[in-house]
């Protein structure tokens, strides 16, 4: 049985209520008010201290907020990542961007493809990223994590340290079958 709380825009809770309900494994316990406001800044508008983390060789999130050069950048979540794999452990702030919005961002680049290998043979290493999380927790309000569409290393690292998990699905039949 899989419980679920439905979040988004007017139109997509009316869909997605209405082609969750004919499934009977699948209870909606509720239904949010709709999305008024957009944006990544929304809870850095609310006086939050935000944290974003890239865990994607595509970089989405980055390019979102204007990042085009990721290659150029000295510290990526890569090199967090190595770095605790390695015992050396990083400085709470190294690596991390400022964003204009007033939210902050570990990047990733396209070495972040080759990840899955470097933990291949590494104990414990679905807790590589909590680690890490868990030593600039206290310095953030929200640490949000953006993974790729897959069930790789990386994103069961994310699991491994997340509260919650967001899962968004275009509002499709297709998408939210898979």
């Amino acid at each position: 049985m899989l419980k679920i709380r439905l979040q988004g825009t007017t139109k997509d809770l009316k869909w997605f209520k209405k082609i969750l309900e004919k499934d009977r494994r699948i209870t909606v316990l509720s239904v949010s008010e709709p999305f008024a406001n957009k944006g990544t800044n929304k809870l850095a508008r609310q006086g939050k201290k935000v944290l974003l983390i890239d865990a994607d060789a595509q970089g989405s999130l980055m390019a979102s907020l204007g990042y085009t050069e990721p290659d150029k950048l000295e510290v990526t979540l890569v090199t967090i990542m190595e770095q605790i794999v390695n015992e050396d452990f990083p400085e709470s702030d190294e690596g991390i961007l400022h964003h204009n919005e007033g939210v902050y961002l570990l990047l990733a680049n396209i070495e972040f493809s080759g990840i899955e290998v470097s933990l291949i043979n590494i104990l414990s290493r679905e807790t590589v990223l909590k680690e890490y999380v868990n030593s600039v927790t206290e310095s953030y309000d929200y640490i949000l994590i953006d993974c790729m569409p897959s069930l790789e290393m990386v994103t069961i690292n994310a699991l491994a340290c997340a509260d919650f998990v967001l899962i968004p699905v275009q509002a499709a039949y297709l998408p939210l079958k898979a």
